[in-house]
């Protein structure tokens, strides 16, 4: 009897001539440990010569050969990749977990033992035997499986860690194949594929979690929900988006939470882009206050994480302020967050264009050199019209300020009054 695909099934008796040969192979991390009583199996895989003990009339070699080819064939690949990208080794690593053997950061000798091993154990029963797995094998079976597992959430964790998103989502699809129904791993391989930009992808399997989510696990459903509201912000779908910022929002209060300012700042930005300019204001003040008031945003001993939060939110209420009309208010939460914030090349690049607009022409020049030449990333990318309105998402009042500075344009004495 033979499985699909041509294998011999090993719970099939054989012939009552064939004696019983067990073959005992244990994995701890890279190391291979194969007990005395199974030499003279291991060498004759190895060899593909047939095993000359007495009373066996079975070739070694005409069992699972296949698959022993199959395993010197990746050892040699393996080999041959070792000093490769760094891409390539995560992706060895995804497909050695899932061959169930030894990550390819070994010495090839063992990498290729393991190959040649783990992928032809024997065990040739008598022919009385029960033809199903004992208790033990099925323990190991599950032993390995969870490994396997392990193993591909490490490497999807280091490659998400490296922003190789790519990697990260195979190793993630690998564990769903295993485990199709576990919401967490959804979650997880939705988060990478947002930020890979494959938001369509991303919003199916939120799509997945939320429907297998009790409906009183109010904390889950909220962070999913804000995970797809940005998915569908990635593909700017500002409607579907602000929808699933509000549900969250809710969420998070019904669970006794304060709400998340990150959410409140993505709120703001989809209220803005769809020119709901005093809505959108109110979330970037919300969110600025609640950086503030954060005290778990902590990097070691700093604190950075939540200053650079609520000074980007605290800017963005500020262009909503000019957007508005009252420029010279705006002018002065600019002032104020570029004084807490030297190295802010937004409030300054927005500075300038103020006081541009306002006839201040040194002022202008003066905000405009220190955001290009004392801040380390620069002012070039304001100089890019579609990329300051699309993606830092400036309002139509402070683009149009912006061009008038950078063409020279005197709009002196306009809208001071």
């Amino acid at each position: 009897m033979r499985r699909a695909g041509g294998e011999q099934n090993l719970f099939t008796s054989p012939p009552a001539s064939i004696v019983t040969l067990w073959l005992f192979i244990a994995f701890q991390r890279d190391k291979l440990l194969v007990l005395p009583s199974s030499r003279r199996l291991h060498r004759a895989m190895a060899s593909g010569q047939p095993h000359t003990r007495a009373a066996s009339t079975t070739p070694i070699s005409s069992v699972n050969k296949p698959q022993i080819s199959s395993a010197r064939a990746w050892c040699r690949r393996s080999a041959c990749r070792s000093g490769g990208a760094r891409s390539s080794g995560r992706l060895l690593a995804v497909h050695a977990a899932l061959q169930g053997l030894p990550s390819p950061d070994g010495s090839n000798r063992r990498c290729c033992i393991a190959a040649g091993l783990a992928t032809a154990v024997l065990v040739v029963l008598p022919s009385n035997a029960i033809a199903t797995p004992t208790a033990a094998a099925q323990q190991l079976a599950a032993q390995r499986e969870a490994a396997t597992v392990e193993a591909l959430q490490r490497a999807a964790a280091q490659a998400y860690a490296d922003r190789d998103f790519v990697v990260a989502v195979e190793a993630l699809s690998a564990i769903i194949n295993k485990q199709p129904d576990e919401v967490k791993w959804r979650e997880m391989r939705a988060q990478a594929l947002v930020d890979g930009k494959n938001f369509g992808a991303a919003i199916r399997d939120f799509d997945f979690a939320m429907k297998r989510v009790p409906g009183d696990a109010a904390i889950t459903r909220a962070r999913l929900l804000s995970g797809r509201g940005l998915a569908y912000e990635g593909l700017g779908d500002w409607p579907a988006a602000l929808n699933d910022y509000d549900a969250s929002l809710q969420l998070a209060e019904v669970a006794g939470l304060l709400p998340d300012p990150y959410i409140l700042n993505s709120r703001g930005n989809c209220h803005a882009s769809l020119g709901e300019w005093a809505k959108a204001r109110e979330s970037y003040q919300a969110s600025a206050a609640g950086f503030q008031r954060a005290s778990g945003f902590r990097y070691g001993r700093s604190t950075t994480p939540r200053l650079d939060g609520a000074v980007f939110a605290a800017s963005n209420a500020a262009l909503m302020l000019a957007q508005l009309g009252d420029e010279p208010a705006a002018m002065k939460e600019m002032q104020d967050v570029a004084r807490r914030a030297p190295g802010s090349v937004d409030m300054r690049a927005a500075l300038a264009a103020l006081h541009w607009k306002f006839g201040d022409e040194a002022a202008a020049e003066a905000s405009w050199d220190f955001a290009c030449n004392s801040i380390t990333v620069g002012c070039t990318r304001y100089l890019d019209r579609d990329w300051l309105q699309r993606i830092r998402r400036w309002p139509p009042v402070m683009v149009s300020h912006m061009q008038d500075f950078l063409a020279l344009r005197s709009t002196a004495g306009a809208g001071t009054n």
